[in-house]
């Protein structure tokens, strides 16, 4: 008997889900205004973490304080607002908490005050709710008489002359970093209109209760919502609670390459459109060459004229709608001549990478943003710089595009290390 034919097997090893991600392109600082530069410049060399890590964190505070008070016209004629959603995927130990606490120095310290005020603020309300429930009851048995039974025509009357019961202040929270869907709901109903998700663990709120499996749809429709400025609606079987207007989110999520790979994958997501509204960078790391070295005096005042930029913007009054002390009503920035024609370049340049065969095809609904990012990062670019000011100049609008397109090269370079090439064959929505 002729022994069997053995062929050796040799196993294949699988190819792993996350690809090494390309080498980038230097994040381009020298579009940031002056004042955000000094910002990135001071926290690089106060803990030598990756420009772009730093430019991300400085961006979404710059975010946050201009939201409630510009909008921008886009070239449809459509209003949107500066707000701006970030996602910065760095591994552990790139100081992503630390680039984030130093940008966020004076937000943080601004809402220390805020938090202080309101409770003066909560203290004037009670009385003043206490005297109108006092005097709500005292119309109610004044215009009820017990021989003749209770007068409801006589009551309604007194109630309108007593007037509507006072507002609550307004919650004096500023920023959150792992709100569930009600949480953020709520705060956006009486808070100040304007709230800034920050996390330098994005994977906890990836994670968290906010985006589980029941939640993680309607939480993506709340801040889709957000992001393109429309009412936002809370609809449950229990409760419909009315739509909140005039209600501003900027965001910006720092992760681990792992807890950010259940985010890109997740198709529900990428169908429904959220991810396509961030802009996504991972930033090459710095960790090897990080030695000591003393920061210079130079470098801590770049830092300190930045905090003292965003202190001063957040100190502006934000303009308000009559009737609802929770809303902003920001104005809105158009284009000039010069800086309409550069959009306009721009945008029809990302449209034709946008077909069949382009560039961007793999990431069409990040592309088809890209016009829109660069006027959002121009209206931040605007307002910290003058906050005074109603127009965008055509220096800002360049900046802002080339901006931009950095960001749409970063969603292709994470594209292509998330996707194994069959699957980038077939087109995604990210």
């Amino acid at each position: 008997m002729s022994e069997a034919l053995i062929i050796p097997f040799e196993p294949i090893a699988p190819e792993p889900l996350i690809r090494p991600i390309e080498k980038g392109a230097p994040f381009p600082i020298e579009c940031l205004p002056q004042a955000l530069r000094d910002g990135v410049e001071g926290i690089v060399a106060a803990i030598q973490c990756p420009v772009a890590l730093a430019a991300n964190s400085v961006l979404g505070a710059a975010s946050l304080v201009a939201q409630a008070h510009v909008n921008v016209a886009t070239l449809h004629g459509s209003i949107k607002p500066s707000s701006l959603f970030f996602m910065t995927i760095a591994a552990s130990g790139e100081r992503k908490s630390s680039a984030d606490d130093l940008a966020m120095r004076s937000v943080k310290a601004w809402e220390v005050e805020q938090v202080k005020a309101s409770k003066k603020d909560f203290i004037d309300y009670k009385c003043k709710s206490d005297v109108y429930e006092m005097g709500r009851k005292s119309v109610i048995c004044a215009k009820s008489d017990r021989s003749k039974g209770f007068d409801s025509e006589a009551v309604e009357e007194g109630l309108k002359a007593l007037g509507p019961p006072p507002e609550p202040p307004p919650l004096p929270n500023l920023i959150c970093d792992e709100p569930t869907i009600e949480g953020l709901f709520r705060l956006l109903g009486n808070g100040l209109g304007t709230v800034g998700v920050f996390s330098s663990e994005g994977g906890a709120f990836v994670g968290g209760h906010a985006m589980n499996k029941d939640n993680r749809l309607k939480t993506a429709a709340l801040l889709s919502s957000a992001w393109d400025g429309e009412a936002i609606r809370r609809v449950r079987a229990s409760e419909s609670l009315p739509p909140l207007f005039g209600r501003r989110v900027s965001m910006h999520l720092m992760g681990q390459p792992k807890a950010m790979a259940g985010l890109l994958d997740d198709e529900s997501l990428r169908d429904q459109g959220i991810l396509a509204r961030f802009l996504w960078s991972a930033p090459d790391s710095t960790m090897g060459s990080r030695f000591y070295k003393e920061v210079s005096s130079s470098d801590h005042l770049k830092l300190a004229s930045f905090h003292n930029v965003i202190s001063g913007c957040l100190d502006r009054d934000i303009p308000r709608p009559k009737r609802d002390i929770y809303a902003c009503e920001p104005k809105t920035l158009t284009l000039s001549p010069e800086a309409k024609e550069i959009l306009i370049k721009f945008s029809d340049d990302v449209e034709k990478k946008l077909a069949k065969g382009g560039e961007l095809e793999s990431i069409t609904g990040t592309g088809a943003k890209l016009a829109e990012q660069a006027l959002r990062l121009a209206g931040v670019f605007t307002f910290v710089s003058d906050p005074d000011a109603n127009v965008f100049s055509a220096e800002c609008i360049k900046n802002a595009c080339t901006l931009a397109h950095w960001f749409g090269q970063e969603a292709l370079r994470l594209f292509n290390a998330y996707y194994p090439p069959p699957l980038k064959s077939i087109g995604r929505k990210y």
